[in-house]
């Protein structure tokens, strides 16, 4: 992750510092419905809305910099970010994301 603009401040800010979270607030970005990506980006503002503007959008993102390409994923990925955690199946849940994000991540990287 670019640490331009301090994404990488937003994504460690959340309590269980979730990917799937960060991905579904840069999806919220880039729909235009919240800037929470921004928020720790203090004097780096404009550098990372400079930088995120070199994506369409969030899969344009996660193709580039995560090597997932398979846009179904990439909704799930979107759709478990707004799911708390809060029980032992919803961190089973979680686990299992991780385990196929790294697998397709592997394969797109190859």
């Amino acid at each position: 992750m670019a640490s331009t603009g301090n994404m990488q401040g937003v994504k460690g800010a959340n309590r269980f510092d979730r990917l799937d979270t960060f991905v579904h607030n840069l999806d919220a970005y880039f729909l235009g419905k919240t800037a929470v990506v921004l928020n720790r980006s203090d004097v780096n503002l404009q550098p990372l809305k400079n930088y995120l503007s070199t994506f369409t959008s969030v899969y344009d993102y996660c193709n580039k910099v995560y090597f997932i390409k398979d846009k179904k994923f990439v909704d799930r990925i979107i759709e478990e970010g707004q799911q708390p955690i809060g029980s032992c199946s919803d961190a089973i849940r979680y686990m299992e994301l991780a385990k196929e994000f790294w697998v397709k991540k592997v394969k797109g990287m190859s």
